[in-house]
């Protein structure tokens, strides 16, 4: 019989083992601009104190008002989409040296009357990101982004493993 000593031990390394096990199926989690939420930030919130700022934010707004600019293009012309940024007259909005340098918006636009808008991953963004006329903005980390990708919401979207 082994000790009470030896029972703590063994009680506490089964804990340990089990809960490593756990975080590396648990799922990954992401903020809406693609960055990885921290897992502590699920079960311990009060330790998070700072605020999340970056440069994919930026793009994901600059990409939810695309949407929306889109949207009030459809309602003043009979329900057709732009089909360039230039018909959008927001061509000017997305450009610049500054907003070149962190990311560039490929818009592009099919025959039926849909669109997207694709963004390649660079130094300052966690991944791909892709717009589609429904409003979604997909992401991946590791490849251009598809519309099987993840969705980017306002609450956190929750990527397969």
């Amino acid at each position: 019989m082994p000790h009470r000593g030896q029972a703590v031990i063994m009680t506490l390394t089964l804990l340990a083992i089990a809960s490593i096990v756990a975080l590396c199926f648990a799922p990954v989690h992401y903020r809406v601009c693609g960055h990885k939420e921290s897992l502590y930030k699920e079960y311990f919130p009060q330790w998070e104190r700072s605020t999340h700022c970056c440069y994919a934010g930026a793009l994901v707004s600059d990409l939810m008002n695309l949407s929306n600019g889109q949207k009030v293009f459809a309602m003043d012309h009979g329900g057709r989409s732009a089909t360039s940024m230039e018909e959008l007259q927001w061509a000017h909005c997305f450009e610049g040296p500054c907003r070149e340098h962190y990311y560039h918006l490929d818009f592009s636009s099919t025959a039926d009357g849909s669109w997207q808008c694709a963004v390649a991953k660079k130094p300052c963004l966690p991944g791909w990101y892709l717009l589609t006329s429904d409003g979604q903005i997909h992401f991946s980390e590791k490849h251009p982004a598809t519309a099987q990708d993840p969705v980017l919401t306002s609450s956190r979207a929750v990527a397969a493993r």
